[in-house]
């Protein structure tokens, strides 16, 4: 069965054709570092102010900025 695609392989016309060269695989990827929680710092910052004059509040981290459910402390 070899001979034959052997033959086969120094006949074909084909460019690139019937014979496969797979390519060399790219490095794996290098895994991300480890991952600190942070002690979340909440603190209330103004994101809107609505037509009536009404100040709108977000709850988020001071250290990450994450902003934050008040029941997800």
């Amino acid at each position: 069965m070899y001979d034959v695609w052997a033959e086969h392989v120094a006949g074909c016309p084909a460019v690139g054709g019937a014979v496969r060269n797979l390519p060399e695989l790219p490095p794996l990827p290098k895994l991300l570092p480890e991952v600190r929680l942070c002690k979340h710092r909440l603190v209330r910052r103004q994101i809107a102010v609505t037509p009536a004059g009404l100040k709108r509040y977000a709850v988020v981290c001071e250290l990450c900025g994450r902003r934050l459910d008040v029941a997800e402390r």
